[in-house]
């Protein structure tokens, strides 16, 4: 860059600097956060998008949204040349750029980058970038900040394209660069004429007798859909829409409502209490009739292991090829681009119909010349339909407006986990494979497996089974087996009371019975997991005290039944702070939040136990700014935290990638003697992923060498796994060299990350080298997967 470029970058950044202590990364939604501190971000991807302009010498998207997030949220993301996401071999810079803390470092950071990629400033084609945003009030302002950007190039054009939905912005620039017309009248004409198409091409036995009377009711999640759908239905006047949530009524972005919200909560949106396409059908139709000239597409159907095991034996019954890859779009929409025509959807919706470019060439062709040779036959119709579709869907991404007129409408530290075989089979830690499959074998119709998230510092557990009751219970065991294998300590199992038949013989024939005598007989049941008749017992006990409810209480949370824990919490007259700490706890273990801090809030006596109960509760959850806010409120109040209080905010700070905070928590340790809380060493490790979550990996090295000759082998065996994880593979290498006794868990942590990182050839060495016991399963399967 000369030095008039740099020149204007450092102008232009330095009205944009970075907050504090927040360290984003560019994921498969782009970057989000909280839109108040995102203006320096979108200012930064514009400047991103002008150099992706230059790059690929097409027209790139910028979109300014959060999707289901909630209305406070907003995010940015880029549209690449054919209307997909930005390569994944540029979101590295994304996350280097957004993160530059001066605008002297952003430009060196720049200035190299150009310099690797071979950008051309030399002016024959300006970098042309079309703006679009939601609906969110921060949106206006953020755009703003993305043109200035965008301008801080020089000759960089950008072009506000207005209110849009994700989709039609993905799709306008795929247009664009496809030289066809691109504005937003052009994207709602071509949907509608090519939906009238295809309702003019029903097959006449498909037409019901009387026409048709059905309804489309979409809920609009009070979002940019609603109002796009609205507009759309006034071009239709063969279909009738009835809108929901359109934000008309004053309702809020994504309160409630939202396809994100039904999928997680599993409950009808607020305000709720056409024909198909046929593509496979069409195309059989089309060669069966037409076998001279057939044409033998190649149609798949790419799924992720969220999907309902059932649709996947259905559409393999049907014949149909179906893959399988990681979550995310990215990946789904790569793979599907393999085919002939692509079918991709994701259980939250997103996804799209991709037809190749040679198929659509072969299918005009064949179109042209049916409608000389045999216009209006059946033939024809059938290459028409599918043109049609082709034009229907958006394929630049999933779009839920064209999608609805083509389809007929009827945890602890989650980078302990490493997947493998799309996310489908655990390879570390070791072990845990084993006992979900396990627990699975035990249901009818069962699957099961756990991945970490790709977006929240949580693993997700999926289980499916042939009824709701045995899809609870498998997820419930496989999310106890995670717990215990992930927790950094493994629990002992819990003994047992010998011969509690001869304890409750015993128990029946005593002349004389107290209530320690009745207490101690319905805990003996409990351990033994026998609640029916611990609870007959309790019923049974005179002279219940706070103890005896306590016991029954925490024998029903224990086994995640909180419904029986609060019907009997609501009968207890009199209540300790042990009682209410048990009942928060149980709510926070089984993802109920809400229900915890509404008891939370309504304690009278609040002690540390209950305070940090409550603070873990929300970062265990995901809920990390409302954990480090309620420790705020503690320190207001005489309770003093402990070590349990800070492991918790040492995982939420690292769940907000927050290291200016951490480093205060951390210093705060230091003063109040941290080492004399720190019994089991779990405090330690909880500074160490802390540190490694920020990318801080001399940091976290620190605390793990300030105690490594008391290190044990899941000590060892955790810094591995975070050096590969941060993809320092060299680090990871030293302190595998240097481990004591190399367990199966260190040897298959470097090999995944070997393979993760391309290095095939090391990773089969280490392979090789690896002691043949040591060989289990999931050893193998990591090879094999890589």
């Amino acid at each position: 860059m000369n030095e008039e470029q740099q020149s204007l970058l450092l102008n232009s950044s330095s009205r944009f600097l970075p907050p504090q202590g927040v360290k984003l990364s560019y994921g498969t939604a782009g970057f989000r956060a909280d839109a108040s501190i995102l203006p320096s971000t979108v200012y930064r991807v514009g400047i991103l998008a002008a150099l992706r302009s230059l790059k690929t010498q097409s027209v790139i998207g910028v979109m300014i949204t959060a999707s289901h997030n909630k209305i406070s949220d907003n995010g940015v993301k880029i549209a690449d040349p054919n209307g997909g996401m930005l390569s994944q071999h540029w979101e590295p810079f994304a996350d280097a750029i957004a993160n530059a803390p001066s605008p002297q470092q952003l430009v060196q950071l720049i200035n190299e980058f150009v310099e690797k990629e071979r950008i051309s400033f030399d002016g024959v084609r300006p970098a042309e970038i079309l703006l679009g945003r939601d609906t969110r009030p921060s949106g206006e302002a953020l755009l703003e900040a993305a043109r200035e950007g965008v301008t801080s190039i020089v000759g960089a054009v950008a072009t506000d394209m207005g209110i849009l939905t994700t989709p039609q912005l993905h799709w306008m620039v795929r247009a664009r660069n496809k030289g066809m017309k691109a504005s937003e009248q052009d994207y709602f004409e071509q949907l509608s004429s090519s939906f009238r198409c295809l309702m003019d091409l029903i097959p006449t036995e498909k037409v019901k007798v009387g026409g048709t009377n059905d309804k489309l009711i979409v809920d609009g999640a009070n979002g940019v859909g609603g109002v796009k759908l609205n507009v759309l239905q006034k071009l239709l006047n063969v279909l009738d829409i009835e809108v929901r949530n359109s934000s008309e009524d004053g309702g809020v972005l994504n309160d409630g409502v939202g396809a994100d919200y039904v999928q997680k909560e599993k409950v009808v949106p607020r305000g709720f209490g056409s024909k198909e396409a046929g593509i496979r059908e069409q195309l059989s139709f089309l060669n069966e009739k037409d076998v001279k000239n057939c044409h033998k597409a190649h149609l798949g159907v790419v799924q992720t292991a969220y999907a309902n095991g059932a649709s996947t034996n259905y559409l393999k019954q049907l014949g149909l090829e179906v893959n399988f890859t990681p979550t995310g779009v990215k990946y789904l929409h790569e793979k599907a681009a393999e085919f002939d025509i692509g079918i991709y959807f994701e259980a939250n919706g997103h996804g799209t119909v991709l037809f190749s470019e040679s198929f659509i060439g072969w299918l005009e062709a064949r179109t042209n010349k049916l409608s000389s040779e045999s216009k209006g036959s059946e033939v024809e119709k059938a290459a028409l339909r599918l043109l049609a579709v082709s034009k229907l869907i958006n394929q630049a991404v999933g779009d839920a407006l064209s999608g609805v007129l083509l389809v007929e409408v009827k945890v602890a530290d989650r980078t302990a986990v490493i997947t493998a075989n799309a996310e489908t089979v655990v390879v570390s830690p070791p072990g845990l494979q084993e006992a979900i499959n396990a627990e699975t074998a035990k249901c009818a119709q069962g699957r099961c497996f756990v991945r970490p998230s790709g977006t929240e510092d949580v693993v997700r557990v999926y289980a499916e089974a042939s009824t709701q009751e045995a899809t609870d219970t498998l997820a419930n065991c496989v999310a106890k087996l995670v717990d215990q294998f992930l927790g950094g300590w493994h629990h002992e199992a819990r003994k047992l009371l010998q011969r509690i038949e001869d304890a409750r013989k015993v128990f029946d024939v005593m002349p004389e019975k107290n209530v320690v005598s009745w207490n101690s007989m319905v805990a003996g049941l409990i351990k033994n997991g026998d609640l029916e008749e611990a609870r007959m017992v309790f019923e049974q006990t005179p002279g219940k005290n706070v103890v005896s409810w306590n016991a029954m209480i925490a024998g029903y949370i224990e086994n995640s039944r909180m419904d029986e824990a609060r019907a009997l919490f609501d009968q207890m007259e009199c209540r300790n702070v042990i009682t209410w700490t048990s009942m928060i706890s149980g709510y926070c273990r089984v993802g109920n939040v809400v229900g915890a801090y509404c008891l939370f809030r309504t304690m009278v006596e609040k002690n540390i136990v209950s305070w940090t109960a409550m603070i873990g509760g929300f970062t265990w959850n995901g809920f990390y700014k409302e954990a480090l806010l309620l420790f705020l409120q503690m320190t207001l109040s005489d309770a003093k935290p402990n070590g349990e209080t800070f492991i918790s905010l040492a995982y939420a700070c690292a769940g907000l990638a927050f290291p200016f905070l951490g480093r205060q928590l951390h210093a705060q340790l230091i003063v109040n003697g941290w080492k004399l809380d720190d019994y089991d060493g779990r405090l330690r490790r909880s500074l160490v992923r802390m540190y490694s979550v920020f990318g801080l990996m001399d940091s976290a090295r620190n605390m793990f060498e300030g105690d490594m000759k008391n290190c044990d082998d899941q000590s060892f065996n955790s810094m591995i796994n975070s050096y590969v994880q941060a993809g320092q593979l060299k680090r990871a290498g030293e302190l595998f060299d240097i481990v004591p006794i190399r367990n199966k868990i260190a040897w298959t942590c470097m090999i995944a990350g070997y393979l993760s990182a391309g290095q095939v050839l090391k990773a089969c060495n280490l392979f090789d080298n690896m002691p043949y016991s040591d060989r289990d399963s999931i050893a193998w399967t990591s090879m094999i997967s890589g």
